[in-house]
């Protein structure tokens, strides 16, 4: 297990503190000399230089060779190079003494670099970064007062320097500034910076660079697979956990770093990954984390047992468990209660159906704490063996929410589950869930069923039945235009006087309390809400629906009352199912349909009396005025009305707001425009001719008014 330890060498009043990654080493034993022992048997002690003794010891001059990892002669006194422990995995750390001496560092290096002349030194630390064994990072030199970093730089000869680097970090321990300033130095010098496997988003890297961040969700969105993609010219230099180092090996041709991760973990920040997956161009590594978040440890893991694995790790660092949704059948008793791999982690609470005896439910919440993990469902089945109940097998279920749970009601029906309502951590992913009928899939209601607490018994059928069990309460299904029934509620449809050119039909329930408004046997909502449209709960329901005429597949408007004088009126929001609804207040009734056919048939009024271009309802129609003969017609001015130059469809043609008739409505369909004849002597006839578009062809008809209204114009 890795900590963070401190070196202290002590030599009188000096004192040397040197950070390690070590665990419960001695730690006076940091740095060893390679390649030389004092005495001549096998087993001799490592020689170690002496400190110098105090402020009397004798100060050498020496150049230093900063690539050299054995000792060195300068000056003919014996520089002793002594490696430390690795800093993190990432790094090795040489220390350059003399034995028993001071050191004056001369400003130039031996390898044509030179540093800042340093008369009193006791050691210097040279770091190296892995990858690149040979070139030196940053220095540590330490002296009375402590120690201080040296970085190489460009002087303004452009000669290269070590001086002091005088950069302060964020992290105020000693352990995170050293990660900071190595990591520093080596984006500095070789344009690297680490790959931080805690991150599920885009992160900036070596000052202004930016990682980029993409994940992939393995099959059945339980866990996501997060890779880290580094802009040119920058490329990783190690593998790093919100900063800190990690013992995962980082090789030199490292190709790709995955980090999977469970998906409650893509949203938060502090969250480890489960397992990293290092790919060095060769082969692939596979990485598991540690009880203490820190070490990782090499893991074997195939392709085909990944999920498997996943399970096993979230469930060993977080508790998340495979949850099973079944009932004991007879017992009344969740399986998760028995299941060796949940019993004893739950309380439970009964709900029963007071109208439907074969419903029932239970609320799981956990003993310890405010919420469970789940990293899956699985539902057993119960079969009757000579008149013993045994447990089948369990098959997987998907669908439902993964992650951090406060509470679970399951609802079964003649002892199979078939809806649940799930409080989740996650706003979004907490509500009614019902099975879908001869599958292994679950799919989320969207409508504000309630919660098991205070669900009215309609409203709890609609999770049920949707389940493949048993029926809901009866609703007015707009879609309707004949009568229709539910069970013992019959819903009578006529239609009523219409509009213009819309129809209108009238559904009327007696007797019975309607629980909502459905079309095709979906709930209409409000627009914005969760909210049912509306909750009549009243025994006398009238609806009115209106269409046009020429789409009945599209509600525009409704009209609900009760029985009295109050009246609720509801616009179509345009969704594809026709689910969504707005409240409008009481509108003018025509105007209103004519702008909902605009908006929703894209059905336009063409006004032949318009000579310029206008607004029709939710766009605008252009008309062109020519006075050139057309077609033998040189006794009229011609106005041609178009929307853009694409087919557009035309509801109705009026004149100052009134409905023409005896147009072939057939022609309205697809016109490429409209053009309108005025004469020029009041006596004559106004002349109509419809252009309809055929593909790259297109045919035409005309249709007369027999009365003339140049005065009108």
């Amino acid at each position: 297990m890795k900590s963070y330890s401190v070196f202290v060498y002590v030599a009188l009043l000096e004192v040397l503190i040197i950070v390690s990654l070590t665990s419960g080493r001695d730690l006076s034993h940091s740095f060893s000399e390679l390649g030389h022992v004092r005495g001549n048997g096998r087993n001799a002690n490592q020689f170690v230089p002496r400190p110098p003794s105090g402020h009397n010891a004798p100060v050498v001059s020496v150049q230093l060779d900063l690539a050299q990892k054995k000792r060195y002669t300068s000056n003919k006194h014996t520089v002793y190079v002594m490696k430390g422990v690795s800093v993190g995995g990432d790094f090795e750390v040489y220390a350059h003494s003399v034995d028993g001496s001071r050191l004056k560092i001369e400003n130039k290096v031996k390898d044509n670099t030179s540093i800042d002349v340093t008369t009193n030194a006791i050691k210097v630390l040279v770091y190296f970064w892995n990858l690149e064994p040979t070139k030196p990072v940053m220095l540590q030199v330490f002296d009375d007062r402590g120690s201080y970093f040296l970085s190489l730089n460009k002087t303004l000869k452009g000669e290269n320097h070590w001086s002091k680097d005088f950069v302060a970090f964020r992290h105020s321990t000693v352990g995170n500034e050293l990660f900071e300033r190595l990591d520093h130095r080596v984006c500095a010098q070789f344009k690297a910076a680490p790959v931080d496997i805690t991150k599920t988003s885009r992160y900036l890297a070596c000052g202004s660079s930016e990682v980029q961040v993409s994940s992939t969700p393995l099959k059945g969105d339980k866990y996501y697979k997060v890779s880290h993609v580094f802009p040119d010219g920058l490329k990783p230099s190690r593998i790093s956990h919100n900063g800190l180092p990690t013992s995962i090996p980082f090789p030199k041709d490292v190709r790709a770093v995955y980090a999977y991760f469970p998906k409650e973990g893509m949203a938060k920040l502090t969250f480890s990954p489960l397992l990293v997956e290092v790919d060095d161009g060769k082969s692939h590594s596979w990485y598991e984390v540690a009880d203490d978040k820190k070490t990782w440890k090499k893991k074997v893991v195939s392709e085909s047992q990944l999920e498997q694995v996943l399970d096993s790790m979230y469930l060993k660092h977080h508790g998340a468990v495979i949850f099973d949704i079944s009932l004991e059948p007879e017992k009344f008793v969740p399986t998760a209660m028995t299941d060796p791999a949940t019993a004893g982690r739950f309380n439970g609470v009964t709900k029963k159906s007071k109208d439907n005896p074969n419903v029932a439910g239970i609320t799981l919440t956990p003993k310890v704490g405010d919420h469970f993990r789940v990293s899956g469902y699985k539902n057993r089945q119960y079969t009757r063996v000579k008149g013993v109940m045994t447990q089948g097998a369990a098959s997987i279920q998907t669908g439902l929410p993964i992650g951090a749970l406060k509470s679970f009601t399951m609802y079964n029906c003649s002892g199979e589950a078939k809806a649940c309502y799930i409080e989740s951590t996650v706003q979004s992913e907490t509500g009614w869930y019902h099975k879908i009928p001869t599958s292994h899939v679950w799919k989320k209601i969207e409508l504000d069923i309630g919660n098991p607490d205070n669900i009215l018994e309609c409203r709890l059928m609609i999770p049920i039945s949707l389940g493949g069990c048993g029926k809901p309460c009866p609703t007015v299904d707009i879609s309707r235009t004949a009568p229709y029934s539910f069970d013992k509620a019959k819903v009578d449809v006529q239609k009523a006087e219409s509009p213009d050119i819309f129809h209108t039909y009238v559904h009327t329930m007696k007797g019975v309390k309607s629980d909502g408004l459905t079309y095709k046997g979906n709930y209409l909502s409000l627009k914005g809400t969760k909210s049912f449209l509306p909750l009549v709960n009243a025994s006398n329901v009238h609806v009115t629906v209106y269409f046009w005429k020429r789409n009945l597949a599209k509600p525009l408007l409704i009209e609900v009352s009760s029985g009295g004088s109050d009246k609720v009126w509801y616009e179509n929001a345009g969704s594809d199912g026709n689910t969504v609804w707005n409240k409008i207040t009481q509108p003018d009734l025509l105007n209103k349909l004519d702008h909902l056919n605009c908006l929703l048939n894209k059905a336009y009024v063409v006004d032949v009396l318009n000579t310029a271009k206008y607004l029709s309802n939710c766009n605008h129609i252009d008309v062109e005025r020519k006075e050139d003969p057309y077609n033998h017609t040189s006794g009229y001015i011609r106005y041609t009305h178009t929307l853009g130059n694409a087919p557009f469809t035309v509801s109705k043609v009026t004149i100052k707001g009134t409905t023409q008739k005896g147009m072939d409505e057939s022609m309205l369909d697809s016109v490429s425009k409209i053009s309108v004849f005025y004469p020029r002597s009041s006596a004559d006839h106004v002349l109509i001719y419809v252009e309809i578009s055929k593909g790259n062809s297109s045919q035409g008809k005309w249709f007369r008014k027999e009365t003339g209204i140049k005065s009108e114009l």
